[in-house]
């Protein structure tokens, strides 16, 4: 899927896992947009003022190579390619700057560079607030749908017992979870009540005066998918045979 977008929460930089090993390049690369920020702001820097825009950040290639497990000299090498200045990889991914002042002046403070993700806003423009709104509506909805055919499922099951206790003399549970697992495999499968109503009439049919049988009229006999098909199949032939006859 290549549409959409996901939450990914500034606090994945906290997690001992994010820390625990160097860096590769795709790590690094979303290093640098979880620290982009989202709103307009001014940080105090050695009593220098620095006003940041989305998009951008503050940092030092020192504390980079520390955060990351690099040397200078690869982080440097790093940011000239993701600058477009590499000529094996010309898109031009961010950009580098002086830090400007309130007044927007520049200001040589030699303590960093201030780093502005291009595209920032194409990916993080308020039209993530409509995606958001259509991912929760879709969620809803598929949510709606999965427990109606919940319901529904726990209801054909509970008749498929009911109809295979009441037909066999049986007295198995509906809410048992490993015959709700075969019916419901079955029934995904595109397996009807009547299907099952015919498997369990044909092997009561077949086997319920055998004494070497009768112990195998059982859910996990009848309702095996190894088992399933070859009973309804027998079933539907002995109807076709029983109408011509």
């Amino acid at each position: 899927m290549q549409d959409g977008w996901i939450k990914l929460h500034r606090k994945i930089r906290e997690n001992e896992m994010w820390q625990k090993e160097p860096f590769d390049k795709r790590s690094a690369w979303i290093d640098l947009l979880l620290r982009a920020t989202h709103k307009e702001y001014t940080i105090l820097i050695k009593g220098i003022d620095i006003k940041l825009k989305p998009g951008q950040f503050f940092v030092t290639k020192k504390g980079l190579a520390k955060n990351w497990s690099w040397s200078r000299t690869k982080v440097a090498n790093f940011l000239n390619i993701l600058e477009g200045k590499n000529r094996n990889h010309t898109n031009q991914m961010l950009t580098t700057s002086e830090p400007l002042s309130k007044k927007g002046a520049l200001k040589k403070t030699h303590l960093g560079i201030v780093i502005t993700i291009t595209n920032w806003k194409l990916y993080q423009s308020s039209n993530s607030n409509k995606d958001t709104k259509e991912n929760i509506k879709k969620t809803s909805k598929r949510h709606q749908e999965d427990t109606y055919k919940n319901v529904k499922n726990i209801k054909e099951i509970k008749h498929i017992v009911e109809y295979f206790n009441s037909t066999l003399k049986k007295s198995y549970w509906s809410t048992a979870k490993s015959t709700q697992s075969l019916i419901r495999k079955r029934l995904e499968e595109g397996r009807t009540i009547e299907d099952f109503e015919l498997v369990i009439k044909n092997r009561k049919d077949r086997w319920e005066n055998s004494k070497n049988m009768d112990q195998y009229l059982t859910p996990d006999t009848l309702f095996a998918e190894k088992n399933f098909e070859k009973y309804l199949q027998d079933a539907k032939s002995q109807n076709k045979n029983e109408v011509i006859a």
